[in-house]
């Protein structure tokens, strides 16, 4: 696939996503058999190999850049209203 990017940053970028992946199913979470949802600015950095993967089956991917800090400051206000 032609990212664009340089050969090391692809191969960097395939190595990253595999070794999540891999990690992920040592703890029993195996998301070949599951729906994975895929949020923030990694998310849509990593989306092409992400998907590429065999290590993965059903991907959502939301192309929100502030899902993460949204998700953060929502659990932050519950916590802080729960006290």
């Amino acid at each position: 696939m032609d990212t664009g990017f340089p050969d090391k940053l692809t191969e960097m970028a395939e190595g990253f996503v595999n070794d999540l992946i891999s990690k992920l199913r040592e703890r029993g979470i195996d998301l070949r058999y599951c729906r994975s949802i895929w949020t923030g600015g990694g998310s849509i950095l990593l989306r092409e190999y992400i998907r590429r993967s065999e290590k993965v089956g059903n991907t959502v991917f939301l192309d929100n850049l502030n899902a993460n800090a949204a998700g953060y400051e929502l659990a932050y206000r519950e916590a802080r209203e729960s006290k």
